[in-house]
């Protein structure tokens, strides 16, 4: 494990952080994009049944790694500690 940390400001200071993402309950549901605070991703609502606001672009932010995201489905972003989240 690296024992250097990056520090200073945030590349998205207005970007809302949700770990709710943007399941049906989340208050962040209607966001343009937001940041989850995890590298697991779950593409399903709180019920079980998959996200209804359909695909979303995943980009870890340490990695750059981008995937587009089903509902329906679990994601994991190795190396990455938040993921910015975008509506496709």
């Amino acid at each position: 494990m690296s024992k250097f940390k990056l520090k200073g400001p945030s590349l998205y200071p207005n970007l809302r952080r949700s770990s709710s993402g943007y399941r049906n309950n989340s208050d962040a549901v209607n966001e343009e994009s937001l940041i989850v605070p995890d590298n697991k991703i779950s593409m399903k609502e709180e019920n079980g049944d998959p996200l209804e606001k359909g695909n979303i672009k995943g980009t870890g932010l340490t990695t750059g790694t981008s995937i587009i995201m089903e509902p329906g489905k679990e994601y994991e972003f190795p190396g990455d500690k938040e993921v910015l989240e975008e509506p496709v």
